[in-house]
């Protein structure tokens, strides 16, 4: 996400999400940029991707994450962070180690690198996703591939801000960088009740069309 950069490079170069400097950034995607993706899905690990060559090792004490249902409309985004979430999740917390290499480079667009599993998943409720991350200063800085206003769908389809602390509750900078984002997930199952319906809808169906 979003989908027009599944294949093309953004024009940004830095996004704050892996920085050695204290962030909390938050990105709104819309509905409509997050694919196969329904209500009830299970959303279990993200990751992104470099801009350019591949990511050295990095490090940090406290790298937060945490998904909600979008609580306004991208143009009416609140620089208040909590404001713009509906029953967010903390899906991992605390220390974050990632290897040299983590994120490969050499390609335009690189491939997408190690993912960052969740130690809770996060239910896909419906609309607008919040991804909300919070870190302390990492140990070295990865360039990763993010989308600016200067390209297509920035406000419309996606966007984010974000403060200069960790924590932070408001944000100074609601034009930031949006990162492109990968999202690890599984599909919903309908419970037995449910199938038994399915079932018998199909059977249905069948002795009415016998009967035409």
């Amino acid at each position: 996400i979003p989908g027009a950069f599944t294949s093309t490079a953004a024009a940004g170069s830095l996004s704050t999400v892996l920085l050695a400097l204290d962030r909390t950034y938050q990105m709104q995607v819309a509905a409509s940029q997050l694919g196969a993706l329904t209500v009830g899905d299970s959303i279990t690990g993200l990751t992104f991707r470099a801009k350019s060559s591949a990511s050295g090792a990095i490090s940090f004490n406290n790298w937060d994450l945490t998904l909600a249902q979008a609580s306004n409309t991208l143009a009416g985004m609140s620089t208040t962070f909590a404001a713009n979430m509906t029953n967010p999740t903390l899906v991992r917390s605390g220390a974050l180690s990632l290897a040299a290499g983590a994120f490969p480079g050499g390609s335009s667009p690189n491939v997408f690198g190690q993912v960052i599993t969740f130690s809770t998943p996060y239910t896909y409720q419906g609309g607008d996703l919040i991804i909300h991350i919070s870190h302390d200063a990492g140990s070295a800085s990865v360039a990763l591939d993010a989308a600016t206003s200067g390209d297509a769908g920035y406000g419309t389809g996606y966007k984010a801000m974000f403060a200069n602390s960790y924590n932070a509750t408001t944000a100074t900078a609601t034009g930031s960088a949006f990162t492109i984002t990968q999202l690890t997930f599984s599909t919903a199952v309908p419970e037995p009740r449910t199938l038994a319906l399915l079932a018998l809808g199909m059977v249905g169906g069948v002795v009415a069309r016998r009967r035409k």
